[in-house]
């Protein structure tokens, strides 16, 4: 009889080890198509930023964006990666999370990526998204009060 159970949790194992799950729409073709919001270079180091938005405080996380490769078009479905940096001994809060899609209305991607977030960052196996380029902004706080801020613009073919 051990044998038997050992052997269906094998199987078992081994199909969820299998199988893949269905790419996550991030954004869909409406939402896609909402009018973008305007962007504002910095002429002293050439950084996007979006009309009205705040100075980070200092020593706030650090927020890297592994994939897409910044600077690097994707073909949809792809892996969203970001990592959370903390400062010191700070602890990220992943309840402070932000990420959204810069279009004239702020599109929230919170509840879509919830279930990919952890407090070292979001790992989005597969994300589809439509074509087109996209400005996106991640924000997230430490547990000292400090914020992080970060923008990436992704170029989906």
């Amino acid at each position: 009889m051990k044998s038997i159970r050992l052997l269906l949790m094998l199987v078992l194992l081994g199909l969820e080890a299998g199988s893949s799950a269905a790419p996550i729409e991030l954004l869909t073709a409406q939402e896609a198509a909402q009018p973008e919001l305007p962007m504002i270079k910095d002429p002293t180091n050439g950084k996007l930023s979006a009309a009205g938005d705040k100075t980070p405080v200092p020593g706030g996380p650090a927020i890297l964006f592994d994939m897409p490769v910044p600077g690097t078009p994707v073909a949809t479905p792809f892996p969203v990666k970001v990592r959370f940096v903390p400062t010191g001994d700070a602890k990220v809060l992943t309840d402070t999370l932000k990420i959204e899609v810069l279009k004239l209305i702020p599109i929230s991607l919170i509840s879509k990526v919830k279930p990919y977030l952890t407090a070292e960052g979001i790992n989005v196996p597969e994300a589809k998204i439509p074509a087109g380029r996209y400005n996106v902004r991640v924000a997230i706080s430490d547990d000292k009060g400090r914020e992080g801020v970060a923008l990436q613009t992704w170029v989906v073919k």
